[in-house]
Order: C-alpha cells, then structure tokens, then sequence
C-alpha cells in the first residue's frame, strides 16, 4: 500500500501547474512562476523552467497546465480528488478553474471566458466580475464533511469567499447555480470545512 501526499504550493502571475515525485511515497502538485523559480536552487526544480510545455518536443511531465495569473487557492474535493484552481484576477474578474492536466486557462490572453472563443484555452467552471465591490477571490472548500451539519443538499457543493465583497457563496455543483451563503463579513481570507461539517473563514 502506497501512502500519497500532495503538496499545493500557489504563487502568482504567469503560474504553470507542476507535478513531481518527491519519493517513493509522495507526489506533488506544485504552483510555480519565473520569479518564484528564480529564488529557489536548479536543481531542486528539475529545470521545470527550461523545460518545453505539452504538446511540445521534449515535454517534461512535471508541467501539469498554463495559464493562471494568480492560484491563490485550492479547493480539493475529498475521496476524489478533484481540484478546483481559486484564480485572482488583474483588472476584471475572478475565476474558479477545474483542474485538469495539460489544460491552459488562458491568462495572459484571456481573463473569465475568453471573446472570441479559443479552442487552445480552458474557461473557467465559473467566474465573477469586480463590478459592485469584489476584487480578490479568497479561498474555496467542497463541502463533503464525515458529519454533516449543513442541509443535505449542500453535500458536494463548493463554497468560495472574496475578501473585499464580504461574503461567501456556494455553487451546485450540479446545476452550476450560485447563491449566497453569507454576507456582511470581514475581509474573509480563507474558506475550510472540517471533518465536524464546520464551515470556517
């Protein structure tokens, strides 16, 4: 039996999505820039920097997907492992991106959907404007609790804050539909729930 642990390691601007094996027993997902790159020793990247992307000659596997500007956070859904990427956005929106390998979100060229569609570039599961006071998406969680204490049609949904809007809201994952959850906070930096089906910020 092979224990797995991933790392989520998120930077900013330009970020590419790498994987790695660290040692026999962990994996990594790592979240890397040019900058961040630039601090840390060669060697201990792999020469992920230098390295062609997919689809390219001489690919490294490491490169996982392109195109975030700012992941500042993950969500990573319990028992199935599927990550949702909370990507800040420069002058327009915000988006929640559905991880997947060898997907470009598109940043620089786009932010939300890209207009006209790109068929090289991904769009986010679901993005929102800074029109009315939201600026910076601010953490996510998947609500999939050991205990329930919530409804049980918040099972499986997703719950995401922004820090200058002040509120956290929930997507159904189902119907994709975005409701409020709660409003008038502070600053909210984060969004977790913990195995007693707590939410917290």
């Amino acid at each position: 039996h092979r224990i797995i642990r991933t790392l989520l390691l998120a930077t900013f601007t330009a970020a590419a999505i790498g994987r790695a094996e660290l040692g026999a027993d962990t994996e990594a997902s790592v979240v890397f820039t040019p900058a961040f790159a630039a601090s840390v020793p060669a060697a201990l990247l792999g020469g992920w920097l230098a390295a062609p992307s997919f689809g390219q000659a001489g690919a490294r596997g490491e490169i996982w997907a392109l195109g975030l500007r700012n992941p500042f956070t993950f969500g990573v859904q319990p028992f199935t492992g599927r990550i949702f990427i909370n990507d800040v956005g420069q002058n327009t929106y915000e988006e929640i991106n559905d991880g997947a390998k060898a997907a470009n979100y598109g940043w620089p060229d786009c932010e939300g959907d890209c207009v006209p569609a790109d068929p090289q570039f991904t769009d986010p599961l679901y993005f929102y404007s800074h029109s009315g006071g939201p600026c910076s998406i601010a953490g996510g969680a998947f609500y999939d609790p050991q205990v329930q204490q919530f409804p049980a049609d918040y099972t499986g949904d997703y719950f995401f804050g922004d820090y200058c809007g002040d509120w956290i809201k929930r997507i159904d994952l189902v119907s994709l539909a975005v409701t409020n959850f709660a409003t008038g906070l502070v600053s909210p930096v984060d969004v977790q729930v913990d195995f007693e089906g707590n939410l917290h910020y």
